[in-house]
């Protein structure tokens, strides 16, 4: 019976080890300083991705893509299941209706997109055995909660860039609450995908540091049926969100990742 423990002992640290080496550190960090990670390849076996480390639970580690890496609809159409929920009423509203903003989330066409045709052509068998479903599926778009915890902190800002100009019409200076580490620029593919890339054309208006940025999607549902939570281009989440059919938005996979201990 001892050996028989012994071997499952050793097995298991064979295990954590083939986990950590499927997760090769770039030697790099992103321009906020936070490591990068390759793991897996989007879209040609030749285009490895990069990851950043939004947080660890125990024994996993949640990544989410440094890029944008597509450009999708969140679904090809509007749902006809309609409701509405006040903007600063939200986050109460997902965290008391989390399986009603989970359904909204796994019937869309950007779930199935990421957990059939992107998960097969990106990971091998291996890597797709290490990657943990805890609900939203293998891949998944982050949730407004996991964008705010991840990179807004105590200043969750739920207007993004609209808020910018309603503050700056009303001749507010002081607005802090947009964080560059939520801002994203898009792989070439994504952006020939017809990934919607700020040209800096209204820079009378905005922030030049927004050029050359795009909006990506969260898996929340908007304020609304018709609508989905999303990262505009500088860097605030926009609860109100957008049109399900919008197809210029991107798509910024996110993962969590087994750690195997001994």
């Amino acid at each position: 019976m001892e050996r028989y423990e012994q071997e499952r002992r050793n097995n298991d640290v064979v295990a954590s080890q083939r986990k950590e080496q499927l997760l090769k550190s770039t030697g790099r960090n992103d321009e906020h300083g936070r490591e990068l990670f390759i793991f897996g390849h989007y879209p040609t076996q030749d285009d490895k991705i990069e990851w950043i480390k939004i947080k660890q639970e125990r024994n996993k580690i949640l990544l989410l893509s440094s890029k944008i890496l597509d450009a999708k609809s969140y679904n090809k159409s509007v749902y006809g299941d309609g409701f509405e929920v006040e903007d600063n009423d939200f986050l109460d509203y997902y965290r008391k209706n989390e399986i009603v903003c989970r359904e909204f989330w796994k019937k869309s066409d950007l779930y199935k997109w990421l957990n059939t045709d992107f998960l097969d052509n990106t990971f091998s068998k291996e890597e797709q055995n290490a990657l943990v479903d805890v609900g939203d599926g293998k891949v998944f778009c982050l949730s407004v909660e996991e964008a705010k915890e991840s990179f807004v902190a105590n200043n969750f800002d739920v207007w993004g860039y609209y808020a910018k100009l309603l503050q700056g019409y009303r001749g507010l200076e002081d607005y802090n609450t947009i964080t560059p580490l939520a801002q994203a620029q898009g792989i070439e593919y994504a952006i020939d995908n017809g990934l919607y890339v700020n040209d800096g054309i209204y820079e009378q208006i905005m922030i030049k540091e927004y050029k050359n940025f795009s909006s990506w999607w969260l898996r929340s549902p908007g304020t609304s049926s018709c609508c989905a939570a999303f990262v505009y281009n500088d860097g605030g989440v926009h609860v109100g969100g957008d049109h399900l059919d919008y197809s210029d938005i991107g798509v910024r996979p996110a993962l969590w990742l087994k750690m195997v201990t001994s």
